[in-house]
């Protein structure tokens, strides 16, 4: 997520980090879910850009040492 690369995920992988799914990361619990997954977002550019642009800042804006919130 901190480089900006859409991210494919499930429950256990993304527990206790507080992003959203389809806004900065997209959730599967299956592998049929994976798939679907991976052909959604290697058919849609805008999407492709839109979790990327969302997933960097979502990391700035929660996990970066230099934010206030951070400490």
């Amino acid at each position: 997520m901190s480089a900006g690369i859409p991210v494919l995920t499930n429950l256990i992988e993304i527990e206790d980090i507080p992003a959203k799914n389809g806004l900065e990361y997209l959730h599967f619990e299956s592998a049929e879910d994976y798939i679907n997954a991976i052909n959604k977002l290697s058919n849609d550019i805008t999407l492709q850009n839109e979790l990327s642009k969302n997933s960097r800042m979502f990391i700035i804006n929660n996990f970066n040492y230099l934010n206030e919130s951070y400490i």
